[in-house]
């Protein structure tokens, strides 16, 4: 499998051809963030804008070096617009897919969040609630279990 990327901060408008690991083939789609080996730097990252059957590269294919994200960073849609934008605006096709991206995404520092719930018991005694407890219950089970716990602090204050 072989993948087009546009590097971020290349220096020209032009697209790299990889190969890409046995391991990585399932993963990979267009959108996707790698990290790959890049010129003298050690390792860059980019975006996969395609996924051609070959290759016009007559030498050595290098191979991706990782997945940074089990899915895509861009949606395909998206990747679709920035190369609209970089022939339009006569851009590079990095610079319009950066603008695309937030920056917490672009600096890489962007973590995965957990989302808590609470949900009501089967069986407890009532009469022991307060008024309020008693209104917070009757929310919880009014939305069919689950409230989430940022609604439910909301509704506390």
């Amino acid at each position: 499998m072989i993948v087009r990327v546009s590097v971020d901060n290349a220096p020209a408008n032009q697209l790299f051809d990889y190969k890409v690991p046995d391991e990585l083939s399932g993963g990979i789609s267009i959108g996707s963030r790698v990290t790959i080996p890049f010129a003298k730097r050690a390792s860059a990252s980019g975006i996969v804008v395609e996924l051609p059957e070959s290759s016009p590269f007559e030498g050595k294919l290098k191979s991706i070096s990782a997945l940074d994200s089990p899915s895509p960073t861009v949606l395909p849609s998206l990747v679709k617009l920035a190369i609209w934008m970089s022939k339009y605006y006569l851009a590079t096709l990095s610079k319009s897919l950066e603008t695309l991206l937030p920056a917490p995404v672009r600096n890489g520092r962007i973590h995965e969040k957990t989302m808590l719930y609470i949900d009501a018991a089967e069986s407890f005694d009532e009469t022991t609630l307060t008024k309020r407890q008693g209104e917070l219950l009757a929310d919880i089970r009014r939305v069919g279990g689950g409230l989430s716990l940022i609604s439910w602090a909301r509704r506390c204050v």
